[in-house]
């Protein structure tokens, strides 16, 4: 029961990922609701094998929205490394620190993104397209943070203790 619904949950947010990027007016980004999955998988599971998950997540956008190879899937996976740092550092689970690790892992994906971008001489990120689309796509993230842990504990159950998993 609990695959039928991670899928149910995965077919909702890559429907809704697409439908943003269209109802959205031009220029503004749609929020990263990749992120956000890979943000919700990756606290209901061991820290290695998450970071793996997260990688396949990212390499899934990567392969469906015609981006580079790569670059969502090491986005993703320093993302959720963010997540781990926050979840050491506190281990109640509360909206804040939803909230923080969402801040936090979204940080790390664009780190990563800027380092690609560098590394690879795309020119597909400059300062002037950075804050157009960095600052949107997070408020926007954030705003639908809660649906998604929401969503993530209906088709996963809820998030056990932190001192469980890290070991």
């Amino acid at each position: 029961m609990t695959f039928i619904r991670a899928m149910l949950v995965a077919l909702l947010l890559f429907a809704l990922q697409g439908a943003f990027s269209v109802v959205l007016p031009a220029g503004v980004p749609a929020p990263d609701l990749f992120l956000l999955a890979a943000v919700a998988v990756f606290t209901r599971m061991r820290p290695i094998p998450g970071l793996f998950v997260a990688a396949g997540i990212g390499l899934a956008q990567d392969v469906f929205g015609l981006g580079l190879i790569g670059f969502h899937a090491a986005g993703l996976g320093v993302a959720v490394y963010m997540v781990y740092l926050v979840r050491r550092l506190f281990s109640s689970e509360t909206t804040i620190n939803h909230l923080l690790a969402v801040v936090l892992a979204s940080l790390g994906k664009w780190i990563v993104f800027v380092i690609l971008n560098y590394w690879t001489r795309q020119g597909l990120l400059t300062g002037g397209t950075f804050l157009q689309i960095v600052l949107p796509e997070l408020a926007l993230t954030l705003l639908l943070a809660p649906f998604v842990y929401s969503l993530a504990g209906w088709a996963f159950g809820p998030v056990s203790s932190t001192e469980e998993r890290l070991l």
